[in-house]
């Protein structure tokens, strides 16, 4: 799998089913990166003590690892995320997630939340990043933070479906980035969402 392999498609929201409390086997080297990717993720690619190669990326969303060489195991995917897990907690790693992300809207490619796909907005806190918004006539709590991360909880999860999820969250992020000064007062950048969720650069 190649850095500009176009069929290359992130998994968006994604979580490889890994067995993380057991002692890892492999060891592993990094061999490229931290770098860029024009899907909007930073990756690290590590070749394990047994030559198979992994990819573990992240988004300002989630974090996970993508097969390169065929046939890898649960070890081999687990190091590639317990790898970029390191990397993603340096703030040097996140500039270079904006980088990704610039490089995402410069080639065309979609975010991980369709801003043009919105459900309703309900209320919202006066001084935190804190919304209640319907989506498809499931009610939810978003929160986001100042680094671009989103994340939602239904009140009613029996009735959630991750559509229903995704548009939550797209509600918030497009109110923060039509309302730069009000977002502002709740320590939210406006651009810097519009980076992360958007498709383009300006409005």
């Amino acid at each position: 799998m190649s850095d500009d392999d176009s069929d290359e498609d992130l998994p968006c929201g994604k979580s490889a089913l890994i067995e993380l409390g057991r002692a890892l086997e492999l060891t592993g080297e990094v061999v490229a990166g931290p770098l860029p990717h024009d899907m909007g993720y930073v990756y690290v690619d590590v070749r394990a003590s047994d030559g198979l190669l992994v990819r573990g990326y992240f988004t300002q969303l989630f974090y996970n690892a993508l097969e390169i060489s065929p046939n890898p195991t649960q070890d081999h995917m687990r190091l590639g995320i317990e790898t970029i897990e390191r990397f993603k907690r340096k703030p040097e790693v996140w500039a270079l997630l904006q980088e990704a992300h610039r490089m995402r809207i410069a080639a065309g490619n979609p975010s991980l939340l369709d801003l043009e796909h919105v459900g309703r907005m309900i209320s919202r806190s006066p001084t935190k990043a804190l919304f209640k918004v319907e989506a498809e006539g499931v009610v939810y709590e978003v929160w986001l933070d100042a680094e671009g991360r989103v994340d939602e909880e239904a009140e009613d999860l029996d009735v959630t479906t991750p559509e229903n999820a995704a548009m939550a969250k797209a509600t918030a992020v497009r109110w923060v980035v039509d309302h730069p000064e009000e977002s502002a007062a709740l320590g939210l950048d406006a651009e810097l969402f519009r980076l992360f969720y958007g498709t383009k650069l300006t409005p």
